[in-house]
């Protein structure tokens, strides 16, 4: 089972979706952070500190490196794809995400997949 102290991650730069993610996670005590760059998102999986990182589709940009560099700089961290359009699945799945969650982001299958990754 994973402890409190680890941080589960999100990297989009839409404020909606950071408010609504925010208020799922926090109801649960979950800690949790938001990214809108890569830089600082780099500098935690590298110390470790996120275990699961729910990838927004807007950072893809049809480009599947982003889930090879996250990887390579967490090989622990769970990707979680967070998706509109159907054509990132396969590639996403290929690359070794965990889940895809496609919009509206049901509470349910957020809550579900982190009981899935050993949150309680």
């Amino acid at each position: 089972m994973l402890l409190y102290n680890y941080v589960i991650g999100l990297l989009t730069r839409d404020k909606k979706l950071e408010q609504y993610f925010g208020k799922v996670l926090s109801k649960k005590g979950y800690k949790f952070i938001s990214y809108c760059a890569y830089e600082k998102l780099f500098e935690e999986l590298k110390r470790e500190l996120v275990k699961t990182l729910f990838l927004h589709d807007k950072f893809i940009n049809k480009d599947p490196s982003i889930y090879q560099k996250i990887k390579q700089s967490c090989t622990s961290c769970q990707i979680v794809l967070l998706y509109e359009k159907d054509d990132l699945v396969c590639d996403a799945i290929r690359y070794g995400v965990y889940a895809c969650i496609k919009a509206p982001y049901d509470e349910r299958e957020i809550l579900t997949i982190l009981r899935h990754l050993g949150y309680r």
